[in-house]
Parts: C-alpha cells; sequence; structure tokens
C-alpha cells in the first residue's frame, strides 16, 4: 500500500505545471472537429498550476508573442496542426493511459485478492514493458512531431532541442512517462501566442471573455506602454478571424452590481470599495462611468 500512495503523489506531482506571468494553461479542451463543440478553460499564470489528471488529456501552455507583422491570422492552418499532432501522439497516448490503468486500477486490485508480494511479482513485469514500449513510443513520436510542418520551425525546433531530456527523464524516472504525450504536445505549441491558441480552441463566449481580458490588461499597462497597441492589434487579429467583431470586446463594462463602484479589466471582478489596484492581476481598475457621474 505504501509503494500505491507513493505512485500516486509522483504521479500528482507530475500534474504540476509552473506557468509564467504572462503565460496562460488553456486545459480540458478537445480539439475542433466537424460537428464537435469546443470547450476548455482558460487559467492565468504566474503560479503553479494543475494540469488534467488523466495522460491522454490536452494542456497547452501560450505565451504573449512580440509579433514583427500583422498579416491575418489562419485559424484554421493552427486548428489542423493541432488535429496532426494529436493524431501522431495517438499511439503514445494510448501506452499513457495503458500504463494508468495498470498502476492506479489494476495494482490497487492485484494487491487486495493477492497480497502485495505476489501482486508486485505479478504486476511489475508488464508494467516494465508497457513502460519500455512506451519509452520507445517517446522517441519515434518525438521525431515525427519534429518533422511535422504545420508546426513552423520554431514548433519543431522545440521538441527536437527537448528531446534527449525528454527520453532520459523516462527512462530514469518512470512516473515522468505517463505525462509524455502531453509534454510533447506542450512544447510543440509552447511559442504560439496565446491569443491564437483560444482562438483555435475555444467556444465563442469563451474566446470573447478571454479577449477582452487580454485588451484590458493591455490598456491597464500590463505589458509597458510601448506593447499596448501592438498587443491590442494582435488580439483585434484574431478576434476577427473567429468573426467576433472588435467593437464589441473595446466597449465599456457594463455595471451589473449596482454597488460596485470599479471592476479588474483583466479578471473582471467587481470592487465595492475604491480600489485602484487588483492584487490577482496586478492591474489598475477601471471606475464604472456611472459611478463617475
Amino acid at each position: 500500500m505504501e509503494l500505491f500512495l507513493t505512485l500516486v503523489a509522483l504521479y500528482v506531482y507530475q500534474c504540476i505545471l509552473f506557468v509564467e506571468t504572462d503565460q496562460i494553461l488553456i486545459r480540458r479542451t478537445r480539439v475542433p472537429r466537424p460537428g464537435r463543440r469546443l470547450r476548455g478553460r482558460v487559467v492565468r499564470g504566474g503560479g503553479r498550476r494543475l494540469l488534467p489528471r488523466w495522460p491522454g488529456s490536452l494542456a497547452l501552455v501560450g505565451g504573449r508573442s512580440e509579433p514583427t507583422e500583422f498579416a491575418p491570422p489562419d485559424v484554421d492552418a493552427l486548428r489542423t496542426a493541432l488535429i496532426a499532432v494529436r493524431q501522431k501522439t495517438r499511439a503514445l497516448r494510448l501506452a499513457c493511459e495503458l500504463q494508468a490503468v495498470l498502476l492506479f486500477l489494476a495494482l490497487p486490485l492485484s494487491i487486495g485478492f493477492l497480497g502485495a508480494e505476489a501482486a508486485l511479482l505479478f504486476a511489475l513485469p508488464p508494467l516494465a514493458l508497457v513502460h519500455l514500449i512506451g519509452v520507445g513510443l517517446l522517441a519515434w513520436t518525438g521525431r515525427r512531431l519534429a518533422a511535422e510542418a504545420g508546426l513552423g520551425e520554431a514548433g519543431r525546433s522545440a521538441v527536437a532541442r527537448s528531446q534527449g531530456e525528454r527520453i532520459a527523464i523516462a527512462l530514469l524516472y518512470p512516473p515522468a512517462m505517463l505525462r509524455g504525450a502531453a509534454d510533447l504536445e506542450r512544447t510543440a505549441f509552447a511559442t504560439r501566442d496565446g491569443a491564437a491558441i483560444a482562438a483555435a480552441l475555444l467556444q465563442q463566449e469563451d474566446l470573447e471573455a478571454f479577449l477582452e481580458s487580454e485588451i484590458g490588461r493591455a490598456r491597464s499597462g500590463r505589458y509597458g506602454r510601448g506593447d499596448a497597441s501592438d498587443r491590442i492589434r494582435a488580439v483585434v487579429a484574431w478576434a476577427e478571424a473567429r468573426e467576433i467583431a472588435p467593437r464589441a470586446l473595446m466597449e465599456p463594462r457594463r455595471r451589473d452590481d449596482g454597488t460596485a463602484t470599479g471592476y479588474c479589466p483583466a479578471c473582471g471582478a467587481d470592487y465595492v470599495q475604491r480600489a485602484s489596484r487588483c492584487e490577482d492581476c496586478r492591474v489598475s481598475t477601471v471606475p464604472y462611468p456611472e459611478a463617475t457621474a
């Protein structure tokens, strides 16, 4: 039982990821296909954030890119790249999921029926075999993603640079293998803008809320005065790519709570007292027009 609890603790540790201040984590999301609804949740950094516990779940981290030009963004191309990556990691995800089932379902049942010593004697060989197969699939999948044209040069280079370290950690530290597929997917899209990932994955209403938050953070000076206008232009471009009217994102927020005097432009929290700063987001609050009249 002590061994089982240790394995659970080690695996839960693999599900914790440190997200930088200007990064976002999009989790519990399905890659869009025809006829399938988009769903997901955006979690902002910084700090440690919990990933989906199931090994095959998608969790992507996006940052804030510095655009050099404002070509019309191609949401369909990004979705195609996401689908291609999920297809190429499918065998690896199945191996990770099988390993999780053996560790957290088959092993406890074997201990309950056979006892600890007999269960370990029968369970360790198949676990070791599945682990070695998973490491082989990790190496094979990494090579395939390093050649995936849809990821772009930055994504392919990021996968190739970290592949050796990823394989070594999986060999020496088996619990890390359980997150191998998810780590590959995050690495492949780590250089993408968070707004781009959100535009490709989120439902319309969730995307509008996220883009409003991004514009609010830019206006508040969260990204620096020189970067604010560029950031707003980039966010507006992704909004237009999903047929969201930029004017709706720029309009002042309507006050729903009659006692509120202002709100945080990043997280949307209302402030009843006249607070000048949201301590959670570290941005200045915006007063409601009705409150200043």
